[in-house]
């Protein structure tokens, strides 16, 4: 019989914004933000001993699933930010984390709740969070949001109404996985909106549903539609070769 595995509920990372993180305004991009989300995880599911390595040698990993972001401010190039996570329960094949980021006065800034899967590595297909989990005696604390993050539609872009480009995934895309990074598809997708809609809105809810992993040099379409309004966006990304999709977005906008 395996140990009961302890560590801390809550795990608290403080990051700089750097320049590196910043976009054309000067404050921290939506995907960046995404970055300190999985830094965090991963270290807190290390300290839990369900962590990268740990899952590695029962041949499984962790695979980021869904994600349901709201945010009230971005921090600028320079701030100090400090981002707390914890685990939040299961949901079917989901494991659930929240995230909830703050300034250096303590104002919130952006709270999260992400879905993750265990997938084995042989297989690629999920198995039950439970089997990892069954061991941790840390009470997961209760999520910020009523419901886990939601299955999104994609978008219907057979009209012609929508825009699209096509995009290949290459070698700095690619993470220890041996496959796209999930920030690299919130990238491409938010990519689909020209630079004038990013200098005169901002992102103040965003939606992500990963679908299918994507590899090196895989050509992928990536497609959007905007409301009437303008004030929300759909965003899906589809492998070419055999119209596979692997990733759906729902954002909600700002001006």
């Amino acid at each position: 019989m395996s140990s009961p595995v302890t560590g801390p509920s809550t795990w608290y990372e403080t990051f700089e914004v750097g320049s590196f993180w910043a976009d054309s305004s000067g404050h921290a991009s939506p995907h960046a933000l995404l970055q300190m989300m999985q830094d965090v995880a991963w270290k807190h599911a290390k300290a839990l001993q369900f962590g990268y390595s740990d899952l590695g040698s029962r041949n499984q990993f962790w695979a980021l699933s869904r994600i349901t972001m709201q945010v009230t401010g971005y921090p600028r190039w320079g701030d100090t930010v400090r981002l707390e996570s914890w685990t939040s329960g299961t949901n079917r094949l989901f494991a659930l984390r929240d995230f909830r980021l703050y300034d250096d006065e303590e104002r919130e800034l952006m709270k999260a709740v992400t879905a993750w899967l265990v997938v084995d590595s042989e297989s690629r297909r999920p198995v039950r969070p439970e089997t990892v989990l069954q061991d941790l005696v840390v009470t997961s604390l209760p999520s910020q949001f009523q419901d886990p993050p939601e299955k999104i539609t994609p978008p219907d872009t057979d009209d012609g109404a929508g825009v699209s480009y096509e995009t290949t995934a290459r070698y700095s895309d690619i993470d220890a996985q041996s496959h796209v990074n999930n920030t690299r598809y919130v990238s491409w997708m938010l990519d689909s909106l020209g630079p004038s809609w990013h200098e005169s809105r901002h992102l103040h809810q965003l939606s992500v549903n990963f679908l299918k992993e994507c590899v090196l040099n895989d050509v992928l379409d990536v497609s959007c539609t905007v409301s009437e309004d303008q004030t929300r966006s759909d965003h899906a990304i589809t492998r070419i070769d055999d119209g596979t999709r692997a990733a759906v977005m729902s954002l909600r906008w700002r001006s």
